[in-house]
């Protein structure tokens, strides 16, 4: 039985979209990119010095052929990125040009421009740089959705047993932004969990609200807002005419196991068969993530960002080239749903 990661590889090579890798200055880098290529997942730009690229891809043993390498000093696209950036901050930050080309001439910054502008369909970085320096240069360049009113990121969680989700993969959120969203905040996380769900495990998302109470097991504040929560989702979701299952709030048990769903919810739509599991704060959410991750010998990717106009994900510092690899190949396949989407 394939894994869920196996599908979205396969809708990765069906498709093949142009992902940017901006940090060329780290060998993992340049080992993934390579990879890519080779693996026909993605046509891939690397942001850096050309000599200085070349010169790590030999030391690496990794070919460059395949693969394009961008020099923001000397790109016939910066100029124009520059003008761009000074009308995109018109109202928030004075700047002049010559500012504005001295910011989109920083890696970050101009990967984002790329997506931006459309010259790539997709973002990976984070190897060689703080999550709040990632943020800063996708949620500033690349913006959000118009239907989205706030950024969040989920973790595809790969479990080794088909037991839960779709062939063991399972959509966590929020699991690397937002700290403690309101009721509607949590909302809008159920809803793009809904459209990365279509567009990773190509299957009806089941999104289980969760919380330390089932249908009215206890009472607290904190839980009314994933009551809310959920109200506001299922509304949203019939407006954007997303096909989708939520209910909440749910505990843990009852999202994902059916016999527990039918004592505690009967009736329930997701039956206890969650594939998205949204979290009330991150606190909870980046903490389940990592104790499936280490508990349940779960491959994690992510987190993703969601939300955005285009795809982007922020790495673990900590990553490997195969990480890399792995996130690029789930940020395709987000490209490719929003085209769809489009």
């Amino acid at each position: 039985m394939p894994k869920s990661i196996d599908l979205i590889w396969e809708r990765a090579q069906a498709q093949p979209q142009h992902i940017v890798l901006p940090e060329g200055r780290d060998p993992r880098t340049v080992r993934a990119a390579a990879r890519l290529v080779a693996e026909k997942l993605a046509r891939v730009t690397v942001v850096g010095q050309a000599e200085a690229v070349a010169a790590l891809a030999r030391q690496e043993g990794v070919s460059t052929a395949g693969w394009e390498v961008a020099d923001p000093r000397t790109s016939p696209l910066t100029a124009g990125f520059a003008r761009t950036y000074v009308r995109m901050r018109q109202g928030k930050q004075q700047l002049t040009e010559e500012a504005a080309c001295a910011i989109v001439s920083e890696e970050l910054h101009f990967g984002a421009m790329l997506v931006r502008e459309g010259h790539c369909d997709g973002f990976v970085s984070g190897a060689a740089h703080a999550t709040a320096d990632i943020c800063r240069a996708v949620f500033r360049v690349i913006g959000m959705s118009p239907d989205v009113r706030i950024g969040s990121s989920f973790s595809l969680m790969q479990l080794p047993t088909d037991e839960f989700g779709v062939h063991g993969g399972l959509i966590y959120a929020d699991t690397g932004t937002v700290i403690n969203p309101n009721a509607e905040e949590l909302a809008d996380i159920a809803v793009a969990t809904a459209r990365v769900c279509w567009a990773l495990l190509d299957v009806r998302p089941k999104i289980a609200m969760i919380s330390c109470s089932t249908k009215g097991s206890a009472k607290d504040p904190i839980i009314d807002k994933v009551i809310q929560a959920t109200v506001l989702a299922k509304a949203r979701m019939a407006e954007l005419k997303i096909e989708a299952d939520v209910d909440g709030e749910l505990q843990g048990d009852a999202a994902l196991i059916p016999a527990i769903c039918a004592r505690k919810a009967q009736g329930s739509p997701i039956a206890g068969r969650a594939n998205v599991l949204v979290f009330p704060d991150l606190n909870s959410g980046n903490t389940c993530y990592k104790l499936t991750e280490r508990l349940a010998h779960a491959n994690a990717y992510g987190p993703v960002f969601m939300g955005l106009n285009r795809p982007a994900s922020d790495l673990s510092r900590g990553c490997s080239a195969d990480d890399i690899v792995g996130i690029a190949a789930i940020v395709a396949c987000q490209a490719i749903g929003l085209k769809r989407k489009g």
